[in-house]
Formats: structure tokens, sequence, C-alpha cells
């Protein structure tokens, strides 16, 4: 397998908050409310601690995506959760819209 090294001073500047991947850890009891993405496909992948989405406990491992305008969540858990968690498009806070009654 060949790996393809750049130095520091070839790499692109990017902003870590608007990078369409990112691990994101989730602090213990929290919750997003269900919610929706007009413009992005949102894919998680579940790394460890606990998650429940919409009532359902998941297992490390689990893998799942949400296309634009689907209805996912509420996330939550109880004692923190680490999730790899890939968009479509470039991150854009204005991109979530909480569902009925979310």
């Amino acid at each position: 397998m060949r790996v393809h090294r750049t130095h520091a001073q070839q790499r692109p500047k990017v902003r870590s908050d608007r990078l369409p991947a990112a691990a994101r850890p989730r602090l213990a009891h929290s919750r997003i409310p269900a919610h929706y993405h007009k413009k992005a496909t949102e894919t998680f992948l579940f790394l460890e601690g606990d998650f429940t989405d919409d009532g359902t406990q998941y297992e490390s491992g689990t893998y799942f995506a949400c296309e634009p305008n689907t209805v996912h969540g509420p996330h939550s858990t109880e004692d923190g959760a680490t999730l790899l968690v890939f968009q479509t498009v470039e991150v854009d806070a204005t991109d979530f819209f909480l569902a009925d009654g979310g």
C-alpha cells in the first residue's frame, strides 16, 4: 500500500468547524431534538459510549445515514458517546431545522 504524505506547508488550510467529517463527542446526558437538513446527507458511525436515536439504542460500530429532508432524532446519550459524522456538503449551521414537535 502506498501512502502519500505532504509537508505541513503543502496542506490546505481548513477551518475545523467547516469540515464535512468530524468525530463528535457527545457529553453525558445530552440530547439533540428531532430535526432534518435540507442540503446535506448526514451519515453517522457510532464509535463508543451509549447512543440512542428515536428511542432505539445502538451498539458501537453501527452506521446509518439520513438523506436531505429526512427527520432523524432525537439523539441522546446517558454516559456520553463518540460518533464520526459525515456530511455531503460543507457544514452549514443554518441547515438545521427542528421537526414538528421536536
